[in-house]
């Protein structure tokens, strides 16, 4: 849903909707969303943390996986995430 959000125009929008179609759906259980809610609790005035990206760190911290990103400065300060 967030890379929606990053699309400018249609063209973009469509492109990403054709891509995300071959990624794996990673399922949000409770365990995902306490800790997202954890993650926003510290995080959220000093670091001005989002929702999504509370729920996208705790996400990839419970899957153990890579997180790839152009916005590295959203989770830079999240030691357990893993930037790519």
């Amino acid at each position: 849903m967030e890379l929606y959000q990053g699309a400018r125009d249609k063209r973009e929008l469509n492109f990403i909707k054709n891509k995300i179609l071959h990624f794996e759906v990673l399922h949000m259980g409770q365990e995902i969303v306490s800790l997202g809610r954890e993650i926003l609790g510290k995080y959220t005035l000093s670091h001005n943390t989002k929702i999504m990206d509370a729920l996208i760190a705790s996400t990839v911290i419970m899957y153990r996986i890579d997180l790839y990103t152009l916005n590295k400065k959203d989770f830079r300060y999240l030691e357990q995430v893993r930037l790519v």
